[in-house]
């Protein structure tokens, strides 16, 4: 399981441990924020962070990984003060196990599904459907799907086409995105499903087609406070949406989020999802 905060690169384990001896809940000014984000969010989060610190002084620690399990490290404990999710799911899981306040949760930007391949074998601007030659391939890379977000809207991608059933026995399942982009980038995978954002930053890989946004659920990213955070946390939440957050969101490849009026409410998920 690799994550990357802003400073040096640690395992979720030993920033915990850390966090849990230092960091109070209430923290101080000096303090960094500790923020939770989707694997996915890592160069963008990263940047903004810094920007953030220079423009305010006050420092903010990111760690990447799946959405999934930086939910789950919050329920059992893990001191940070923000989710950032690639899936709004979780972010309702959080507010009815009482870890995030609901007041608090923002959209901040959408992003697209796409298929890819090394450069040398990927045709680009084909279909995405059961026609197309990269999802005949013999091992076949997305995140997990039983709860990775990016593996979710992989899944439904896939069975909108009809070629779930088909590609199952084939598929090779990481731990996050990132996995994923790493394993079709080192050849380990013949081809993958991954975000536009992700794409964007290997070279080595070329985008073959473009997934429809309506074969799957929309890809929103979205913030929430945990519990009693701090000023400080609520301050770096406001700036995630001023227009320099936006605009090194739009440099790695996400697009704006859409009107709130436009975003559909969540179904609230049961108390005992908690368990």
């Amino acid at each position: 399981m690799i994550l990357k905060p802003l400073r040096p690169l640690l395992l979720l384990s030993a920033v915990l441990i850390t966090m849990l001896v230092t960091v109070p809940r209430a923290a101080h000014a000096d303090t960094p924020v500790l923020v939770f984000a989707a694997a996915s969010l890592t160069n963008a989060v990263t940047e903004i962070a810094r920007a953030f610190e220079a423009e305010t002084g006050r420092p903010v620690t990111p760690v990447f990984d799946a959405t999934s399990r930086a939910a789950r490290q919050i329920t059992e404990g893990a001191p940070a003060q923000m989710l950032i999710a690639a899936n709004r799911d979780w972010v309702d899981w959080l507010i009815t196990c009482g870890q995030a306040e609901a007041t608090s949760r923002q959209v901040l930007a959408r992003n697209t599904l796409v298929l890819v391949a090394a450069s040398r074998a990927a045709t680009t601007d084909e279909v995405f459907s059961e026609q197309n030659p990269l999802l005949d391939v013999r091992r076949f890379a997305i995140a997990d799907p039983e709860g990775v977000p990016a593996g979710i809207y992989a899944r439904q991608s896939l069975e909108a086409i009809g070629m779930w059933d088909r590609l199952e026995a084939r598929l090779i399942r990481g731990d996050n995105v990132r996995t994923v982009l790493a394993w079709v980038g080192t050849g380990a995978a013949d081809a993958g499903l991954v975000y536009a954002s992700d794409a964007a930053i290997a070279p080595r890989l070329a985008v073959a087609a473009v997934v429809p946004d309506h074969l799957h659920d929309a890809i929103l990213y979205e913030a929430v406070l945990t519990r009693d955070a701090p000023a400080e946390a609520q301050a770096f939440l406001s700036y995630l949406s001023s227009d320099s957050a936006r605009k090194v969101f739009t440099g790695f490849g996400f697009s704006s989020p859409p009107p709130a009026d436009q975003i559909q409410p969540q179904p609230s998920p049961t108390a005992e999802a908690c368990g």
